[in-house]
């Protein structure tokens, strides 16, 4: 599990990427030795060249280049998360299986055309080139709450279609399963028993819409409508024109989650072998993900559970001292009773009690036994229930 993230200035970087090579710092705080390297170069952290820890082992002293000023606007911290030992392994096992699963999938290619498209691509398909439907502002279409979450121009559709005809099928290949979430409007990619949303969107371009003649002449009929057509709608001119580009952006995951975009050099269909492994990777690290947080809700729970018990027994303790309290002054208040009776009812000038006197000292005894916690007595009247209020009836 991730400890609380420790906090270093370029300084304290610098020290520490010159302790020891990147590649065994990095995976001690979830990173890979590319992204650790590109967050010394945001700071302005120097890095040990290739031969320097060779040398180093050989018993030289290679000179290490002093740490350069802090460039304006330059971020001066840093906000890293060691791993302790389960997540340190837990990491090197994922970053292990990507590896493998980039091995078993290097020089898959993607066919020029759809040939025995799988049963979701075949209904998209069907679904998606309909001749009507392009209604959208942008000139988009998309079907996610149907079949797949596709959200393209009509001259990408097909190479959309292919894109993810590939995907599905080598997902199957490695037991992953896709299916629709309607509810969500949402196309999962269950992998490993952890459900990845999947999306494949095209970028579209806008620019400021210029007015036609035709819309002017619009407008102007509009304006100088008969008074007898005052229902006419005024006629609908776009603040922007939309221009497909063509780009493709595949996004997997929710958090964490990764995305892969068309390049200028190489389109997605040439990445596929980059990207199958990276939505199994984003499937481990979601999985690792959930499990940190159920230890971590397991750990509020208890914690909550500890916060319970404890003011549970400081509630129970002070209702029990104030019990005792309550007991101290009856059994007190009882004693004074009878020390009262004994004072009424012995009076040396008086022979013997009257009847009265003799009631009224055996029922105050007996109250005062009552009130005294230590003889468990009941009494006929101030223990029995309060009687029900009569209804009146007018």
């Amino acid at each position: 599990m991730k400890q609380d993230g420790e906090w270093f200035d370029r300084e304290g970087l610098y020290e520490l990427v010159w302790s020891e090579p990147v590649s065994k710092l990095a995976p001690q705080f979830g990173l890979s030795g590319v992204g650790f390297a590109k967050m010394c170069k945001r700071l302005g952290v120097p890095l040990p060249n290739r031969g320097f820890w060779a040398r180093k082992q050989a018993g030289q002293s290679p000179r290490r280049p002093p740490l350069p000023k802090a460039k304006a606007g330059q971020d001066q911290n840093v906000q890293l998360r060691r791993l302790d030992d389960d997540a340190q392994i837990a990491f090197a096992e994922a970053k292990q299986k990507a590896v493998e699963a980039k091995k078993t999938m290097e020089g898959i290619e993607c066919p020029i055309e759809l040939v025995d498209p799988h049963p979701l691509i075949r209904a998209a398909t069907n679904r998606l080139k309909r001749k009507t439907g392009w209604d959208h502002h942008k000139g988009l279409r998309s079907a996610p709450d149907e079949i797949l979450n596709i959200e393209v121009t009509e001259g990408s559709l097909d190479r959309a279609l292919l894109i993810m005809d590939v995907l599905i099928k080598a997902m199957a290949s490695r037991s992953g399963e896709l299916r629709i979430n309607p509810e969500k409007k949402e196309t999962l990619l269950r992998l490993d028993g952890i459900d990845l949303p999947i999306t494949l969107t095209e970028h579209v371009g806008r620019t400021k819409h210029e007015i036609t003649p035709e819309e002017k002449k619009a407008q102007e009929r509009y304006w100088n409508r008969s008074y007898r057509d005052p229902n006419a709608p005024y006629p609908h001119i776009p603040q922007y024109d939309y221009h497909p580009s063509g780009q493709l952006t595949l996004t997997v995951g929710r958090w964490p989650s990764r995305t892969w975009r068309d390049t200028p050099r190489t389109q997605l269909e040439k990445r596929l072998s980059e990207i199958i492994p990276g939505i199994a990777a984003v499937a481990i690290e979601m999985r690792q993900r959930e499990e940190e947080q159920a230890r971590a809700a397991a750990e509020r729970r208890a914690a909550k559970d500890r916060y319970a018990a404890k003011m549970k027994e400081r509630s129970d303790e002070r209702q029990a001292f104030r019990q005792l309290k309550r007991d101290a002054r009856n059994w007190a208040i009882a004693n004074q009773i009878r020390a009262y009776i004994d004072a009424t009812t012995r009076d040396p000038k008086r022979e013997a009690l009257s009847s009265e006197d003799a009631a009224w000292a055996a029922w105050a005894t007996q109250k005062a036994a009552w009130l005294d916690p230590m003889i468990k007595v009941s009494d006929i009247v101030l223990d029995a229930p309060e009687p029900e209020r009569p209804s009146y009836w007018w």
